[in-house]
């Protein structure tokens, strides 16, 4: 059987494909097989893909997503153990076998994760180590300093635990802190192995966007992390596993997202809606500081929201000021 299946989801973005299967195609000392699934591309993959050998195997479908391909890409895994990685990315072969060889030796652990490296404009490095608080509170809400939120490449999952989740086709961001967080929430155990298992780059390739559809995109952004938090909700409500500690701990989380997206669109009645939601599930909410809890009291959520957030733009701005000119003086 193979040790391992590498799945990589691509579209479009052929270059930097080559650069990422020449990181650790023929350097890994366990069995592998690379699945890459092309999402519909047109700028040559599939041809490109058709005159490539075992150890990859590709396959191809209609542009439908990168979840939708990672979810093709698991059915068609024969490994015992599983690593998701996007098609900009880089592996460290020895690392990877070294997960896997961390896998054999704790049965008792389902999912291994490390450290991982981000290339930045200058070409440099920055390695992140981000041990994982797996506590429910903070997987859930991100109470402590780490949740659920290392990139997908981090991880290797046994295969069956793999199977226990599906990527959320619907999803357009978070889509991996809800994936990793289903897996916790039924009860996957985390190891962690230190280490760089990886580097992630940024497409250069890509065009900058306007303004209006950046604050369209941030805005798909927030809504997709209310939704992750919406599903996790759901679960521990069919399990009768929501206590009251964490009712108020996912009223808090709500109430910093919707607020979030307030501030980016301005839409009241969505805003409304979602503190409706936090009513419903804590009735005594109320914000974390005192000054916030007055400012509401006084002139309403939605105003003392956009205060708030002048008040720390205004902080910032005079410490950025201040910090100049004591760089002058």
């Amino acid at each position: 059987m193979i040790d391992l299946s590498i799945i990589v989801p691509t579209y479009n973005r052929l270059p930097l494909l080559k650069e990422t299967l020449n990181s650790f195609v023929g350097l890994l000392d366990y069995s592998y097989e690379v699945i890459v699934v092309d999402d519909g591309s047109t700028d040559g993959t599939a041809a490109y893909l058709h005159t490539l050998h075992e150890p990859i195997r590709a396959f191809f479908q209609e542009h439908k997503g990168g979840n939708t391909a990672r979810n093709y890409g698991l059915r068609e895994a024969r490994g015992r153990y599983v690593k998701f990685l996007d098609d900009d990315d880089w592996l460290i072969a020895n690392m990877v076998d070294q997960q896997v060889q961390y896998l054999d030796q704790h049965p008792e652990i389902d999912i291994c994760y490390s450290d991982f490296g981000t290339v930045l404009a200058s070409g440099d490095i920055k390695i992140t180590n981000r041990t994982l608080n797996t506590s429910l509170d903070n997987l859930i809400v991100g109470k402590g300093r780490y949740h659920i939120g290392n990139p997908i490449h981090a991880y290797a999952l046994r295969y069956e635990v793999a199977c226990k989740a599906s990527w959320d086709e619907a999803l357009s961001s978070s889509q991996d802190r809800d994936y990793f967080l289903t897996l916790a929430l039924e009860g996957a155990s985390f190891g962690y192995l230190p280490g760089c298992v990886a580097w992630t780059r940024h497409d250069r390739q890509r065009k900058r966007v306007t303004t209006s559809a950046n604050r369209s995109k941030q805005a798909e952004i927030q809504r997709n992390k209310l939704v992750v938090l919406t599903k996790a909700q759901t679960t521990l409500e069919n399990r009768g596993d929501l206590s009251a500690e964490l009712r108020q701990l996912l009223a808090k989380r709500y109430f910093q997202l919707a607020a979030e997206l307030y501030l980016i669109i301005n839409d009241r009645a969505e805003f409304q809606r979602w503190l409706g939601r936090i009513r419903k599930l804590y009735p005594d909410f109320r914000p974390d500081t005192r000054m916030a809890a007055l400012l509401s009291d006084l002139i309403g959520y939605p105003l003392s929201i956009k205060v708030l957030h002048l008040r720390k733009v205004a902080k910032a701005k005079i410490a950025s000021l201040l910090g100049a000119i004591t760089l002058c003086v």
